[in-house]
């Protein structure tokens, strides 16, 4: 799940720990500008977001998702799509491009 947004320009909040069962969960849901990628279409294609590795990986036993993923809050995470890449150490960075966009994210 990749979520994006855009707001007015404040001091850092951290928040602290906190369950991401699903979408409700999200501190940033009610912020103007935010965008949701949930890969469920078996595509990373959120509007000037880039990944520098993988790919959304399908539903099985490998699966890493929210809990929330099949619509149920069961405590499983198997049913719904995660983004993957097998490049191990070297991680995966997401972009947020402000020309497609059309602003700076600043949360």
């Amino acid at each position: 799940m990749v979520a994006a947004f855009a707001g007015a320009a404040f001091g850092q909040t951290f928040l602290g720990p906190s369950p991401y069962l699903s979408l409700a969960d999200s501190p940033w849901v009610g912020f103007d500008g935010f965008a949701f990628e949930d890969f469920e279409d078996g595509l990373f294609n959120l509007p000037g977001a880039s990944a520098s590795a993988g790919n959304p990986f399908a539903p099985g036993s490998s699966t890493d998702s929210v809990d929330g993923d099949d619509g149920s809050i069961d405590g499983s995470g198997t049913a719904g799509r995660s983004f993957f890449s097998g490049s191990g150490a070297a991680g995966i960075t997401f972009t947020l491009d402000a020309d497609d966009i059309g602003f700076v994210p600043t949360r």
